[in-house]
């Protein structure tokens, strides 16, 4: 429209992508503030480069809402109230929120400004803030998904920093539908090479894969894009629907009647849609094979691991350099300061990427035992951030355990030189796990000795796809002393429904549902996963004579699972440590993460994972885990007061007095939610606290003093070393690396830190927002400890890239799927109707998931069951 009609827009504005439409001067077309009477603009739709690629007019309104006062953006970025020095000068989060809401505007206003420049490039897709084009070098055989597209975009945003404006420019990659041929996709989706072997047991997978897909029906001449609601049962050979004068014809016949030849796949179901028959609303039924996926439609399902690992392979080649380089290459394609969006904004835009000076952190030493003599030892992280376990003992081994091995066999495979491989494994974990400290009997084709029970109790059997409650059953009437602790589940890749099932048989208390129920259903174990292709090319290779790692991986897990520390820190690296008392201020680390359903379900629940350090130490950790509606909407913990109070209580009940201190580390807010998030759920952590006072009895207790660190890990921010010299191998910055100065937050406290090594591609650092400081922390003495509470996630023996409470808050919350019953969230009591949209409907389907959600069995109460 404001190329069209340059005489009414001398200038172009920025569009937000939505509704806002942001110009430097008023147009002639707009009226003013709060009128009534609209002119109209009739615009041939097109691209914003002008040209047309439709005969349709749309009728666009503009009207005056507000005018955008610079001078309050001007104010935001030369605050005076960032306190870099000393945090506990933070102000009021009411006074940060004031200040955001003045700036917000302008800051909105200069990013459709900006991201307006990339729209005008030959997009596939855009959002807000990404634009896609084409990637044809991921295209061919760099790409072997058959079915999906990858894409290369730019992402740009604008972001306020001390005193100026930082324009963000990124490369970033979207997978989406393979555009074409609909019955052609849908065979690559499946993995059929013969169209024709699609039948009609694929009916559930096709329509979960093209539930809203975009398609146009090849004789539409007016190239009508429709989106798919549902695929039918039967093909267009047998669904039948009826005319007017009641007759009734299939979907093939007519088709061969008004849209000849006929059809070459006749059997394949055919997909609904809706559109208009006769000016009526209907639902539209078309065969698969006349319509075609419309190309630019991003694929927000879950990706197979084989597709992730070629897009990761993809973005990764070339490494750092060649990312900053393609980085440089989009920036000069864009041409922001030659955009007449940018001139008329006032903005110029520098031609060359920020230079910062940083800090390298020091890593901290760990703590673990000696193999020889069990004293303390202390290890040394390398170069690449890692540390080993050769020659160590975890720090504090779990107790003796009963433990057995549950072999999950399939219709398929050797099931003989299976099983030798299943007896292999479990002898060598069993050796493994001792050298690591671990009592724990090695599985042996005899008796155990007279007069002592072996604590292993045997490898059974399981058929995968049976049912896996009755299986356990009849091993306990067979075996009525069968009880284990800790149950290795084996089983084959693709035999997700038994490992969900074997999951929630150890996590869920199932007797809670049905109290009066016999036999009791064996329930609350610690269970660990092993994938038993990797035990048969392990037994075909042979283990490592010492310190496998894939054992040693295992065992970090179970000594965790069963109440055992693998390392720990020394206590001079707590803030909270007094030199002169030897002691260690009473304190708890929570980590806090909400996961949502996909983006626009709103009916599925959320899921939202607290874990809480049971020590000042941060050794142990206790989770609660809960459910709640409103999806992307609501990233309020709203059940947060419940989660806290009871970790509260077990705190107490372990330290014998509850925490004078809290260290809340927040995932996953964005900066238009900060001050809202901050508020509500400190304030929910503060009542949750005066409550477990009262339970404790320790009304006399201080107020709790807590700082409140939001995590972000999704964001485009990326820093390259200077020169070569200065990066690690691959040519990150350093691990360790800290960013404060010149790229900040002007209102709030913020640092970026890389503490990863990473592998291949560039390095993503974490970006930390401190938004409550009652602890007094300095930045350096900040910094430092989140850099140290990386090195004690005790999955892995190196630094990660968030701290391990974060981490441990989103494996908590990655457990949803064995809390709830099989296929519950896919069935319809499970599921919410389009009707279920007002305020009573949601509380009855809140209740329903409340009710079948859990409970976590008491054997996990305060252990780290999620790891």
């Amino acid at each position: 429209m404001m190329t069209r009609d340059r005489a009414t827009f001398p200038s172009r504005g920025g569009f937000d992508g939505n509704k806002m439409l942001y110009l430097s001067s008023r147009s002639d077309y707009v009226v003013g503030k709060g009128e009534q009477v609209i002119n109209f603009v009739d615009v041939p739709a097109g691209d914003e480069g002008g040209n047309s690629i439709t005969t349709n007019l749309f009728t666009v309104q503009l009207r005056l809402v507000s005018q955008i006062a610079i001078g309050e953006l001007n104010n935001g970025l030369t605050s005076l109230l960032r306190g870099v020095a000393a945090l506990n000068n933070l102000p009021s989060v009411g006074l940060k929120k004031l200040i955001i809401q003045q700036s917000y505007p302008a800051i909105m206003a200069m990013n459709a400004v900006v991201q307006a420049v990339g729209r005008l490039a030959s997009v596939v897709h855009a959002t807000r803030s990404v634009v896609y084009t084409q990637a044809s070098e991921a295209r061919g055989n760099a790409f072997r998904c058959k079915w999906l597209e990858l894409y290369r975009g730019y992402f740009q945003s604008v972001r306020p920093s001390i005193g100026r404006l930082l324009v963000n420019v990124d490369i970033t990659y979207a997978l989406m539908y393979k555009s074409g041929p609909l019955h052609e996709v849908v065979a690559a989706f499946l993995g059929e090479t013969d169209i024709r072997r699609i039948q009609r047991g694929h009916r559930h997978r096709i329509e979960t894969f093209l539930r809203r897909v975009l398609i146009r029906a090849v004789h539409d001449l007016r190239n009508k894009a429709r989106a798919i609601i549902r695929v039918t049962a039967d093909g267009a050979d047998s669904y039948t629907f009826t005319h007017a004068d009641g007759s009734e014809e299939t979907v093939a016949a007519f088709f061969l009647r008004e849209h000849p030849p006929a059809l070459n796949f006749p059997q394949l179901p055919c997909v609904v849609v809706h559109g208009k028959v006769n000016g009526q609303q209907t639902e539209i039924v078309y065969p698969m094979e006349r319509c075609v996926v419309l190309p630019g439609q991003v694929y927000r399902r879950t990706v197979p691991p084989d597709v992730v690992s070629d897009v990761v392979q993809h973005a990764a080649r070339g490494g750092p350099r060649a990312r900053l380089q393609a980085i440089r290459s989009a920036y000069n394609t864009l041409g922001h300061n030659a955009s007449d969006f940018v001139r008329a904004a006032g903005i110029t835009v520098e031609t060359e990427p920020l230079n910062l000076v940083g800090r390298t952190l020091t890593a901290p030493q760990l703590l673990l035992r000696s193999r020889g003599n069990d004293s303390l030892v202390s290890v040394t992280v390398d170069d690449r951030s890692r540390f080993d376990l050769r020659n160590k003992r975890f720090h504090e081994p779990a107790s003796t355990f009963k433990w057995a091995v549950l072999y999950f066999y399939g219709r398929r495979g050797d099931r003989v030189r299976e099983r030798q491989a299943v007896d292999e494994f479990a002898r060598q974990l069993a050796l493994q796990l001792r050298a690591l400290g671990i009592r724990i009997d090695v599985p042996s084709r005899g008796p155990p000795p007279p007069g002592r029970e072996s604590n292993f109790q045997g490898i059974e059997e399981i058929f995968a796809e049976g049912n896996i409650q009755e299986a356990l059953r009849s091993i306990t009437r067979r075996l009525p002393n069968f009880g284990p602790k800790l149950v290795i589940a084996v089983m084959a890749e693709n035999s997700d429904g038994a490992r969900n099932a074997i999951k929630r048989i150890g996590d869920i208390d199932l007797n809670a549902h049905r109290p009066n129920e016999q036999p009791r259903q064996l329930c609350g174990f610690v269970t660990q996963g092993v994938v038993l292709g990797q035990l048969v090319d392990k037994y075909n290779k042979g283990y490592k004579p010492t310190d496998d790692p894939y054992l040693n991986n295992l065992a970090l897990k179970i000594n965790m699972k069963l109440g055992g520390v693998n390392w720990r820190l020394p206590v001079e690296r707590f803030p909270w440590y007094h030199p002169m008392h030897r002691n260690l201020t009473r304190t708890m680390i929570v980590g806090a993460d909400v996961s949502h359903p996909g983006a626009g379900n709103t009916t599925s629940p959320s899921i939202c994972g607290v874990v809480a350090s049971m020590d000042s130490e941060s050794l142990r950790y206790a989770a609660r885990i809960s459910v709640q509606l409103g999806g992307r909407r609501t990233e309020i913990i709203v059940g947060l007061k419940d989660l806290m109070k009871p970790l509260f209580v077990q705190y107490y009940h372990r330290n014998g007095g509850l925490p004078v201190q809290l260290l809340y580390y927040r995932d996953g807010v964005g900066e238009s939610q900060l001050a809202d998030v901050t508020d509500l759920e400190t304030q929910a952590i503060r009542e949750a606290y005066e409550d477990a006072k009262v339970e404790c009895d320790q009304r006399n207790a201080p107020a709790l003093l807590i700082t409140f660190v939001v995590v972000t890990k999704r964001h485009h921010q990326r820093f390259f070393p200077a020169e070569a010299r200065d990066g690690d191998r691959n040519g990150n910055c350093q691990p360790g690396s800290v960013f404060d100065k010149d790229i900040g937050h002007p209102i709030f406290f913020d640092f970026y830190l890389q503490s990863q090594y990473a592998i291949i591609g560039t390095a993503r650092p974490a970006h930390y927002i401190v938004t409550v400081n009652d602890m007094g922390f300095d930045c350096n003495t900040l910094q430092q400890f989140t850099y140290d509470m990386c090195f004690i996630y005790t999955r892995a023996t190196l630094s990660v890239s968030i701290p391990a409470p974060v981490y441990y808050a989103d494996l908590v919350c990655r457990r949803e799927k064995f809390m709830f019953p099989e296929g519950y969230l896919d069935s319809e009591a499970g599921s919410v109707v389009s009707g279920h949209q007002n305020a009573e409907d949601e509380q009855e389907l809140m209740k329903k998931y409340q009710e079948n959600f859990g409970p976590i069995h008491r054997m996990h109460e305060g252990r780290m069951f999620f790891i």
